[in-house]
Order: C-alpha cells, then structure tokens, then sequence
C-alpha cells in the first residue's frame, strides 16, 4: 500500500466512505476544512517522498548503465561474459522502468489531487478522494 493510499484511506474512513460510491441516490460525504487542510498538508509530504523516490532510481539507472559499460569494456575479449553483462543489465533496467513508471503515476494522482482539492466544495473534492482512492485500491493507475 503505498503513501498515497494510506492517506486517502484515513481520510475516507474519517468521513466514513470506505465502500465505493453506488449509483443513484446517495448520501454525499464531506470534510471539514481543517481535514481538507490536513489532507493537502499530507499529500504534500507524500509528493515529497515520491519525489525522492524517483531520483534515487534514476540515479541507480544511470550507475546500473554506467557499471554495465564499464564492466563490457573490461571483459571485451570474453562474449560469453559480456553475454551476461548485458542479459543482467537489461533485466535490472526493465525492473528499474516498471518501478519509475509506477511512481509516476502515483506521483501524478497526488499532485492532481493537490492541485484540485483546495478549489472544490467538500462534497466533490470527498467524491474525487473516493474515486481516487478505489482506482489505487483496484491498480488501476498502476
């Protein structure tokens, strides 16, 4: 579970929306503005962490990439090593992309929740919270 689902679901259990939204007639949730501030103020500190998140697989992308060059041209005259190398290297690349994409993603649904959340009244900001929080639930974003 990652930050972002963990602060949606304190939110939504606060207000009492942990089961999804059905169609029809409904009781429409919402938050006081102290929680709405609260929320952004903890969606602020997860966008921080994911932030950092990504630069530290970017930079293992590189250093991976740079010690893969480095060790091909150290063992040139041996394929069957460098067969390896590059088997090994492309594996952990991939690993690495699945990784950067998925945080990506969460970091594009928290800073679309930040940016929305402080311009909508309580009862649709609680229903983008809900919708939010079900898609990550289910991995549809991921």
């Amino acid at each position: 579970m990652s930050d972002l689902e963990k602060v949606l679901e304190t939110t939504l259990g606060k207000a009492g929306g942990l089961e999804p939204a059905t169609l029809g007639k409904s009781e429409l949730l919402s938050f006081s503005d102290k929680d709405k501030r609260q929320l952004i103020s903890q969606l602020g500190a997860a966008s921080k962490f994911n932030n950092r998140m990504i630069i530290v697989i970017i930079i293992l992308h590189v250093v991976l990439f740079a010690t893969a060059v480095f060790l091909v041209f150290y063992f040139l005259s041996d394929p069957k090593v460098i067969k390896y190398l590059l088997g090994g290297s492309v594996f952990s690349i991939m690993v690495l992309v699945y990784s950067l994409i998925h945080l990506l993603r969460l970091k594009f649904a928290n800073d679309f929740m930040r940016a929305t959340l402080p311009y909508l009244p309580p009862e649709k900001a609680m229903t983008v919270i809900q919708s939010t929080y079900f898609r990550l639930r289910n991995h549809k974003w991921l």
